[in-house]
């Protein structure tokens, strides 16, 4: 009988990746079901999001500078804080895990008129073109990933749960020069989106 020694960070491993999975298809199948709420609370829109960029940060940052530009004139609002928090962890923790150590990613937010706009910029691997139009179905991973661990859903739910909160999400990227993803949100549809 042969035993196999296995270290217990490759189990330890195994099963955060095996929950992950787990939990991009349950919050697949239940924004798919109607079954995710919207629910808006009130919030400083700012802190919120400057508070998610800096715990991205201190989690997976090390080896990267994460920029932040963020300076609203109307910082409270009503939003789905549970959504957004999502959208944007996926989005930043997307552009370090594809981005070459050292590199810069920016995470700025701004606003005109009732539009607020989210947008991460990285100088990562970028997308082949023809992984494009693609990228925001289930299961999809660009051709150019490598190696790099993932589920094929964060950037599905991603767009999901942009529609949820009324808005959009889209991606411009060149192989080789990096990605800049936009959310755009209406400020009727975060305090008035009905479900």
């Amino acid at each position: 009988m042969i035993i196999l020694a296995v270290p217990f960070s490759a189990i330890k491993d195994a099963v955060m990746g095996m929950t992950a999975l787990i939990n991009d298809v349950l919050l697949i199948g239940r924004s798919g079901s109607g079954k995710l709420k919207f629910n808006p609370v009130p919030l400083d829109l700012e802190e919120a999001l400057t508070g998610i960029a800096e715990a991205i940060r201190f989690s997976h940052g090390a080896q990267h500078r994460l920029e932040v530009r963020c300076s609203l004139a109307q910082r409270q609002r009503l939003v789905d804080e549970q959504l957004l928090r999502h959208i944007v962890i996926n989005l930043l923790t997307n552009a370090l895990k594809y981005s070459p150590p050292g590199t810069q990613v920016t995470f700025e937010v701004t606003e005109s008129g009732e539009e607020v706009q989210l947008s991460v910029t990285d100088q990562g691997i970028g997308i082949p073109p023809e992984d494009l139009p693609k990228m925001f179905e289930s299961f999809h991973r660009a051709a150019n990933v490598g190696d790099r661990p993932g589920t094929g859903l964060g950037l599905a739910i991603t767009k999901r749960f942009a529609t949820l909160l009324g808005g959009t999400v889209m991606v411009d990227s060149k192989p080789g020069l990096g990605s800049v993803f936009t959310l755009d949100v209406l400020d009727q549809a975060l305090v008035h989106m009905p479900m």
